[in-house]
């Protein structure tokens, strides 16, 4: 078992042409050792990149692509598509919700240069946090 990964995304990888680096919880680093041990050496070429996910095309497997990939496994799995922008969403209001103290965390973890665009298009802790602050009253005026 690795002792732990941190994935790293180029300047020419990101909308705001920033490097991300980000370090995998270590409880996830089984999956990753598995799918380098078995599942990444049965595409063409993987010594050829670096590039975790890898095509049949023998290069980096493309952001177009994996999106399709994935919403097509979440169908699959759970009866609902998912796309890597709902993951986004999902990251940065659970991370909103958790710890709203730190919110700043979301934006850093998405890799938005502001704050705005975090608050914006991404978290939907608001309308969960009102709902939640609702149900508090009605549970309480029914005692």
């Amino acid at each position: 078992q690795s002792q732990g990964y941190i994935l790293q995304f180029d300047r020419k990888e990101t909308k705001t042409s920033n490097t991300l680096l980000f370090e995998v919880h270590k409880d996830l680093t089984i999956y990753l050792d598995r799918y380098l041990e078995h599942v990444r050496p049965h595409f063409p070429r993987t010594d050829d990149h670096l590039y975790l996910f890898a095509s049949f095309k023998g290069v980096r497997l493309g952001g177009d692509q994996m999106n399709i990939r994935v919403n097509h496994l979440m169908q699959q799995e759970f009866g609902t598509g998912f796309t890597l922008h709902d993951f986004r969403r999902i990251a940065a209001t659970t991370r909103s919700i958790h710890d709203p103290r730190n919110i700043h965390f979301a934006s850093q973890l998405l890799g938005h240069a502001d704050q705005s665009t975090t608050d914006e298009h991404y978290i939907r802790a608001n309308s969960i946090m009102a709902s939640r602050a609702m149900n508090r009253i009605i549970s309480e005026k029914r005692g």
